[in-house]
């Protein structure tokens, strides 16, 4: 404790008891508090608890030693629990539940009488705990984190599809696929149309019918066959109907008539029984969450015979549903591809990227039965509009139980169709059990992009969109289901951000750093198969899904003036004047060229619009002359803006400023181009290089040499300078910040041109000198280390010699021959002689 904390300590007054409330348990804590006190101080401290310091006794009165006798003997029985509760005796001192009267007392006044031993301490800011803590922000290690499990999940979420896709193509679970539309007219309207299509390859239902017709022709009788096909009229072959011109702007009506028709027989014949795949979030408590996904009902599918089995069975998630469709437009012919809609774990710290409750993860666990079974009812009945498919969807209500009830919360699907129909060259995309909806046109492709506020409610997003194909190939179709077809629409935040590389020479010398897409350039070709060839429908829907910037429709005037904030951002022609940066500036005399008009009805506000070419970039004319220029005579700075401060000293020198009055302290003035000169170094007189205050020269660039000069750009050129006495100056070419100061950095020095010649010369040879005498000092340590080595080896093979190498083996064959009694004394003199630290006996 310092000397004058100790003095103020010691002229303390001897009481306070009038100050503290009348509570002995807070009088005790306290005692203990001024004992450490006197300690710290070098007093006598008596330890029986009793009336102590008696120094501080003399100005008691005949009422403290009435009482210090019970202080004594409460604070004896808690003597041992004090080095124990010295930590709660501190937090007694900031305890801030105590009355705010109480914690505002002023120091004692000499009159009032004081109990001994009390100390006051009087504090001239209360602790405010009401004030709000600083939200820590996350690290970059944590944001690192979150960045690689995105990216993870990503693959992972892929490899599932991917997987789902390739079980799609498997023979027995097709079969068991097409046993759902035999015997109705689905499969005869699919024969119908793909002969319509294509006449001359047969559908593979035609093919396998054209193998069981072979069997039965056998069973017929010949007898009154014949007469009986020459009654029947010739009906047409299914190859003499004549294909019609392709329409690749129309609508595939037929086809959309075949897939509603298979749609709604899926319907009627799928059931629904687990839940799907859904976002999560990431949770605080790893171990809750992996309890709660094990308690609750998921869906899990081992490997591909439960797949077969749930093809079979016809049951499963609406996901799974999704996927047996596609299986069955693959095996009824058609050209069809799984459509994937992953929603991965963000990078960000949102507060959408945390898990809720269980009850928000897993709706279906809460709902009662009564729903569900008039959820089903509706869900059924809306599938036909006939009153014959109702009274079917009541009477399935009872053996399907709650099997509607699951994911109805999530709006819009996760899996579904994507059909290639060869009469408009187009993809046609089809959601049998979420929505029902058909959609041939790319402008009704946006209504499976999740929006609304169930939507972001239960994580619903769309960020990647990845369509499979029946060669196991895949494709990013994720701006064919953006509003509008603008990428990145509201994918942005939810992508993968830019990744940068470093780009290396042949002689592994850093050329660049550039940016890639590790999603479309490392992770998509990885599902693409190896040595493909890309086909012209692949091409064109590669340029049908380029991503294409926003066109602004044209005013009335001509003028292409964008109509919102928005579309000012970036503009090629237009700019903002709230989009201008700090150093953008408009050149004197330019007028707005719009006006933008922007706010809610009755709090409307102007906004200027200027043209690119009226802004030009300014800076001050610290930076100018870094670059060789200087700002002309009686220039006025083009705007003025808050300077950017960086040392130390130059934020001193800008509160000092403050402080003196000046206005325009911490501004600085930007100016232009056309404002500024080449700066004229001052001209070498007499052999004499000229210098700054700081003893050096600047040299930022080539054209601040002063004429008659030469810039020499050695280390060692001044120390070379002074040794042949040659006039020059360091050159000053930047500054490098560190610890918030600028440093010079000084490279070489500038001399005469006279004396370039021989100094660069002396600076070629004192190099080379020096990296002599560095390879000396190398190969003495590199000799003086295989000498270590050496003589190491050395009494190695002297020991092994005098020693030799196997002398510990009869010691192990002698205890080996020992009986149990003699190995038992040997055990224990080795012992004794351990116990007494290996040193001779006295």
């Amino acid at each position: 404790m310092p000397p004058k904390r100790q003095q103020k300590v010691r002229e303390l007054p001897p009481d306070v008891s009038q100050l503290s409330p009348p509570n002995d348990e807070h009088i005790r804590k306290r005692r203990k508090i001024e004992r450490g006190f006197r300690k710290a101080i070098g007093q006598p401290v008596l330890d029986d608890g009793s009336s102590e310091d008696s120094d501080s006794d003399n100005g008691s009165t005949s009422s403290d030693g009435d009482e210090n006798p019970q202080t004594g003997s409460r604070d004896l029985e808690h003597e041992g629990s004090d080095a124990d509760e010295k930590e709660e005796d501190w937090e007694v001192l900031l305890d801030t539940t105590k009355p705010a009267d109480y914690r505002k007392l002023g120091p004692p006044k000499p009159s009032e009488s004081l109990e001994d031993g009390d100390l006051v301490l009087t504090l001239d800011k209360s602790y405010n705990p009401s004030l709000p803590l600083k939200k820590k922000g996350p690290s970059s290690r944590e944001r690192r984190e979150r960045l690689y499990t995105h990216v993870v999940h990503v693959i992972c979420l892929m490899y599932h599809g991917h997987r789902r896709n390739v079980w799609l193509n498997d023979e027995e679970l097709q079969k068991a696929v097409l046993k759902s539309v035999e015997g109705t007219g689905a499969k005869k309207g699919v024969e119908m149309y793909l002969n319509f299509v294509n006449p001359q390859k047969p559908s593979s239902s035609s093919r396998a019918t054209a193998k069981g017709g072979k069997k039965t022709k056998k069973k017929r009788k010949k007898k009154g066959t014949d007469n009986e096909s020459q009654k029947r009229p010739a009906s047409p072959h299914p190859e003499s109907l004549a294909r019609p011109p392709l329409d690749p702007g129309g609508t595939d009506t037929k086809l959309v008539e075949v897939l509603g028709l298979l749609m709604r027989l899926w319907r009627k014949r799928f059931h629904i029984d687990a839940p799907g795949l859904r976002k999560r979030g990431y949770s605080e408590n790893i171990t809750e969450a992996i309890s709660a996904d094990k308690e609750n009902q998921v869906e899990k599918i081992q490997g591909l015979d439960d797949f077969r089995q749930r093809a079979k069975d016809l049951r499963g998630s609406r996901d799974t549903g999704a996927q047996l469709f596609t299986a069955l437009l693959r095996a009824l012919g058609f050209e069809a591809r799984l459509v994937f809609s992953i929603c991965p774990l963000g990078y960000g710290f949102s507060k959408a990227e945390m898990r809720e409750s269980d009850e928000m993860c897993f709706p279906e666990a809460s709902i009662s039965k009564v729903e569900s079974s008039t959820e089903s009812s509706v869900y059924d009945s809306s599938s036909d509009s006939e009153p014959s498919t109702r009274k079917q969807g009541t009477s399935r209500q009872g053996r399907t139980g709650t099997a509607k009830a699951y994911d109805k919360d999530l709006k819009f699907p996760t899996f579904w169709t994507e059909v290639y129909s060869p009469m408009t060259e187009r993809w046609i995309a089809i959601d049998t059990l979420v929505t029902g909806l058909i959609l041939s046109s790319n402008e009704d492709m946006s209504k499976f992009e999740p929006k609304g506020l169930l939507a972001s409610k239960y994580k619903q997003q769309i960020s990647y969109v990845i369509a499979y194909n029946a060669d196991k190939s895949a494709r990013d179709v994720t701006i064919r289901y953006l509003h509008k077809m603008a990428f990145p629409g509201k994918t942005k935040g939810l992508r993968m951000p830019m990744f940068e590389r470093e780009v290396f020479s042949n002689q592994g010398d850093l050329i660049m750093v550039e940016k890639f897409d590790l999603f479309s350039e490392r992770i998509l070709k990885c599902f693409h198969p190896c040595g493909g060839v890309n086909t012209a429908k692949d091409l064109k829907e590669d340029e049908e899904l380029l991503v294409k910037p926003p066109i602004e429709p044209p005013s009335l005037l001509g003028i292409d003036f964008p109509k919102s904030v928005a579309g000012y951002k970036n503009h090629i022609k237009y700019v903002l004047e709230r989009h201008l940066k700090r150093e953008d500036c408009v050149l004197p005399g330019e007028l707005p060229v719009h006006t933008l008009v922007t706010g809610k009805p009755g709090a409307e506000k102007d906004e200027k619009v200027y043209s690119r070419q009226s802004i030009i970039v300014g800076k001050p004319a610290e930076n100018w002359y870094r670059e060789g220029r200087v700002i002309k005579p009686n220039e006025q700075p083009l705007k003025q803006v808050p300077s950017r401060a960086v040392t130390i000293n130059r934020k001193r020198e800008i509160e000092d400023a403050k402080r003196e009055g000046d206005s325009e302290a911490g501004l600085v003035g930007l100016y232009g181009f056309y404002q500024t000169e080449l700066y004229q170094p001052p001209a070498i007189t007499d052999g004499v290089i000229p210098k700054n205050a700081y003893g050096n020269i600047d040299c930022f660039v080539p054209s601040m040499i002063p004429e008659g000069a030469a810039h020499i750009p050695w280390k060692n050129a001044a120390r070379l300078c002074r040794r042949l006495g040659i006039e020059f100056s360091e050159a000053v070419t930047g500054f490098d910040f560190k610890n918030k100061r600028a440093v010079p950095r000084i490279e070489g020095v500038l001399c005469s041109e006279e004396n370039a010649d021989v100094l660069t010369e002396a600076c070629r040879q004192d190099d080379e000198q020096r990296r002599l005498k560095e390879d000396g000092k190398r190969q003495q340590i590199c000799l003086a280390l295989w000498k270590k080595f050496l003589i190491g080896l050395r009494i190695v093979e002297r020991i092994e010699e005098d020693y030799g190498s196997a002398a510990i083996e009869p010691v192990q064959n002698f205890d080996d021959s020992l009986g149990p009694e003699q190995e038992a004394t040997v055990d224990s003199g080795s012992n004794r002689d351990l116990e007494e630290g290996g040193f001779l006996r006295e």
